[in-house]
């Protein structure tokens, strides 16, 4: 009797696992997870980056997240020795990298910000190759105001400032540093804010959520494209680039259960709240 007795517990323990199991799976999407994920990057990815980690917390209370805004190269400096899990990235890993990968969150683009009271509606290419290499230094040249012009420069370390100085066919040396140097686009929302005759280059998605969060600034697009998602998502915006979240190619399994999470169709709706258009796989499946 007592054999018989401790196998129907038994087979009740079973069944009872499976149905806690399955209950897991149907409200966090997967089965439960736990530790720690150590996440490092882009300040343009960081908000996208916050809410998934929180959304996926709720679903696997026993995940911590520790995530931490630098930018993009410094993320994936501590990712090659092991010192974050996640790097967040609006660059590739480089051709070296082979043991890193790439899962892409969405696509973003660069635009130029100004305060929300500068009459300035558009730059050519040719008047902010001027304006950065110290040649034009008064918004009445470009139809402004008569004032200084206050440029931010990005640190030279940031993929912002690559990415455009080569859309401009500069060389980062050809950059005047001669005003404020940012280190984050959430530095050059504020900046911009407070100063009506600054200046600077930055995030589409990073532009369009401190407008929504009630900045005082104005978009203008890069050769007369609008700064839209809708235009980074069909190509028109000049420069465009992937933001991704990137990892070792075996990474532990908190880490991948959130990737999984993160780039999942589950998630779509949040990465467009932020701002970003579909990842290129996305968008072609």
């Amino acid at each position: 009797m007592r054999r018989l007795t401790l196998l129907v517990v038994a087979v009740l323990a079973g069944t009872l696992g499976c149905r806690g199991q399955e209950s897991q799976e149907a409200s966090g999407g997967g089965p439960a997870v736990s530790g720690k994920i150590k996440a490092l990057g882009s300040s343009t990815v960081l908000p996208l980056a916050k809410s998934l980690a929180d959304a996926f917390a709720k679903a696997h209370p026993g995940t911590e997240f520790e995530i931490e805004q630098s930018n993009s190269n410094w993320g994936l400096g501590a990712l090659r020795p092991g010192m974050t899990d996640i790097a967040l990235s609006t660059k590739p890993p480089g051709e070296d990298d082979k043991a890193l990968v790439a899962h892409r969150l969405g696509r973003d683009g660069l635009c130029v910000i100004v305060h929300k009271s500068n009459p300035v509606e558009a730059l050519s290419d040719d008047q902010l190759r001027g304006i950065f290499q110290g040649k034009i230094v008064n918004w009445k040249e470009v139809g402004g105001n008569d004032t200084p012009i206050v440029r931010l420069n990005h640190s030279e370390v940031r993929t912002s400032l690559v990415l455009f100085v080569a859309h401009l066919g500069l060389q980062v040396s050809d950059m005047k540093y001669t005003d404020i140097v940012i280190g984050s686009d959430s530095e050059g929302v504020q900046l911009v804010s407070n100063k009506p005759e600054a200046m600077t280059y930055l995030s589409i998605a990073s532009a369009l959520g401190a407008v929504a969060g009630g900045s005082p600034l104005k978009l203008i697009g890069l050769r007369g494209v609008a700064p839209t998602v809708a235009n980074v998502e069909n190509g028109t915006v000049p420069v465009v680039y992937d933001v991704s979240l990137i990892t070792k190619d075996a990474p532990n399994p908190q880490t991948r259960a959130f990737v999984e999470f993160a780039t999942s169709p589950a998630t779509a709706d949040m990465r467009k709240e932020k701002n970003f258009a579909p990842a290129v796989q996305e968008a072609a499946g």
